[in-house]
């Protein structure tokens, strides 16, 4: 009977290994994509106003991170996205502005390594122990391609004899409503920022916009309210807001959170909406988001070799034994009445919408968040409003 019940304990234990190894190898050879990334990123890292992601740049530093690795890194790389990304949309607007470089420490690099990364990144030699002149001018380069509302991303405290490789991506997306929101409907309303300890809604009072007498593209989903803003210039590129849940209490009915929509395929969202007439209330946006992907992100994504001892960039170097040493991301959002980001600040010419008694769907964006611009083919730009 005891070896029995051992046997019997030893096929167990075995069997859980076996689903162990299963699952390790389903998340290492996960399809990715923007949704999947995104989730990744905010589920590690928080921001206190919100998070916002531009994807182009930053699918092509992994790209770059590709192009280079060899060995199981870049087994870990191979077949983990199907696109490439398209670095702009078709149309004068709306405009995605991205940079992104590597900085490696002083070695030798070989053309074909150059060659490899021309279309995805620049490569550049950095000393990371005297950057100099070098880091302001790299700082400014971001500003310049992307928006000034970026933060210096790369800063000398962070660097030392030790930083081996640095990969940066930053980007912003630029575009005008379809259906401009009139600067007279614009004031102070409610926000439902967060819940206090006492299970009390937290209300702030934001600056927001008002718009009546306009058809929407908008769906009730199963878990959240969907609306579809149109971007001038591109009948398909879209500003898709969805609204969190409220979690009750099962006790006293009480709201105690509020709980972010999680959709990975978010262009096949874009399908379910419905024109109609919708009054739509949307805080005006400010903020820079910024965020660090070494360690525990790249790690969540299946990445480790990136940056650990096992790294192979063999492909790059192969003379010099090369990590990640860092991998950081920013980006901005700016709305207000005439559109997103430094193009807001052009004339846009207002056209004020009649009042109705029924102005069809109320769709308020009085509470977090979530908001993407994408059309049919890829997501540009991912993020979560959670207050001022």
């Amino acid at each position: 009977m005891k070896l029995l019940h051992r046997a019997r304990s030893l096929i167990m234990k075995y069997k859980v290994l076996r689903l162990l190894i299963l699952f390790l190898a389903v998340v290492q050879g996960e399809l990715l994509n923007e949704g999947k990334i995104h989730r990744y990123i905010v589920n590690r890292h928080q921001g206190s106003r919100g998070r916002v992601i531009c994807h182009p740049p930053l699918i092509f530093a992994l790209q770059t991170l590709y192009q280079l690795s060899d060995g199981e890194t870049r087994e870990s790389l191979n077949g983990r996205w199907q696109w490439p990304p398209g670095e702009g949309i078709s149309g004068e607007w709306p405009k995605v502005q991205g940079f992104r470089t590597l900085l490696v420490k002083p070695i030798d690099i070989s053309d074909s390594a150059r060659e490899a990364v021309r279309n995805v990144s620049d490569l550049e030699i950095m000393d990371f122990v005297n950057p100099g002149q070098r880091l302001f001018e790299i700082n400014q380069r971001v500003d310049f391609f992307t928006s000034p509302m970026t933060a210096r991303l790369v800063r000398k405290r962070h660097l030392s004899r030790h930083t081996q490789m640095i990969s940066i991506s930053a980007g912003v997306i630029e575009g005008r409503w379809k259906f401009p929101f009139s600067r007279k409907n614009t004031r102070d309303r409610p926000f439902f920022e967060q819940f206090g300890s006492n299970r009390e809604e937290r209300l702030v009072m934001v600056p927001t916009m008002h718009q009546v007498g306009v058809r929407y593209s908008y769906a009730q989903l199963a878990s959240t309210e969907m609306l579809l803003l149109p971007l001038a210039g591109n009948e398909n590129v879209k500003f898709m807001i969805l609204l969190s849940s409220v979690l009750y209490c099962t006790v006293d009915l009480r709201p105690i959170s509020f709980i972010m929509p999680t959709y990975e395929n978010l262009t096949d969202l874009i399908k379910f909406g419905k024109e109609q007439l919708v009054e739509v209330q949307l805080p005006k946006l400010r903020f820079t988001y910024s965020v660090e992907l070494v360690p525990h992100i790249l790690d969540d994504m299946g990445f480790k070799s990136l940056y650990s001892e096992a790294a192979n960039f063999g492909r790059l170097s192969n003379t010099t034994k090369l990590r990640l040493s860092s991998m950081m991301h920013t980006a901005a959002i700016d709305i207000d009445e005439g559109g997103i980001n430094e193009v807001k600040q052009s004339y846009v010419k207002e056209k004020v919408h009649k009042q109705r008694r029924d102005n069809g769907v109320k769709f308020y964006a009085n509470r977090p968040f979530f908001f993407a611009i994408l059309d049919h083919r890829q997501v540009y730009l991912t993020g979560e409003y959670v207050g001022p």
